[in-house]
């Protein structure tokens, strides 16, 4: 009896010391979220033709100029003017102009990926900051509000956001991530790739 006893209070104990949210942390929510958006951002990608590249003075094209313009006066590339030829359409003369375009060393770390002539750049991602709540649905959900920060890069331009997570958001932004418990992985909030 005593043994029974003693065995009741020891299981008192250890239920009494186990966590509130069947081990899910704020720290292993923050270590997996980080690992989440390292492995697959949330942000929007922009390509931008650099090397030589023609446009003209209407339209879709006079749109990107301006663009790739601002970004020049920025510093952020280098905007050369080769050679312009003027081309009469039935209504108007158009301008043609040749421009060698040149991302300047400082902002490559913005470029994803480049592709020819094209350079994919970062306009605008999100950063954890912070994990403010754990909400445990049971045993193997989990709901997790986590603040972010949404970060412009110096090619941000409010005209070309066309990301559908980013461009409503606050600098400052609260989200909800779900996460789920295997017995293989633990607690998950995204498909890693396995470590080779």
């Amino acid at each position: 009896m005593k043994n029974l006893f003693t065995l009741l209070i020891m299981s008192i104990i250890l239920s009494s010391c186990t966590d509130d949210n069947n081990g899910l942390t704020k720290a292993l929510a923050l270590q997996n979220i980080k690992a989440c958006d390292a492995e697959n951002p949330v942000e929007f990608i922009k390509g931008i033709y650099v090397g030589n590249m023609t446009y003209q003075d209407s339209g879709t094209s006079l749109t990107e100029l301006g663009y790739i313009k601002k970004l020049a006066k920025k510093g952020v590339l280098t905007l050369d003017s080769l050679s312009s030829s003027t081309q009469h359409m039935s209504n108007h003369v158009r301008t043609n102009t040749l421009y060698n375009i040149t991302i300047n060393p400082q902002y490559k770390q913005h470029i994803t990926k480049q592709n020819n002539n094209i350079a994919y750049v970062r306009l605008v991602s999100r950063q954890v900051q912070e994990i403010t709540s754990i909400t445990l649905k049971n045993q193997v959900r989990a709901e997790v509000m986590v603040n972010f920060k949404k970060v412009k890069t110096p090619f941000y331009d409010k005209l070309f956001d066309n990301s559908t997570s980013l461009k409503t958001r606050q600098d400052m932004f609260t989200e909800a991530i779900g996460f789920s418990k295997s017995n293989k992985d633990g607690w998950t909030s995204c498909f890693l790739k396995e470590s080779l």
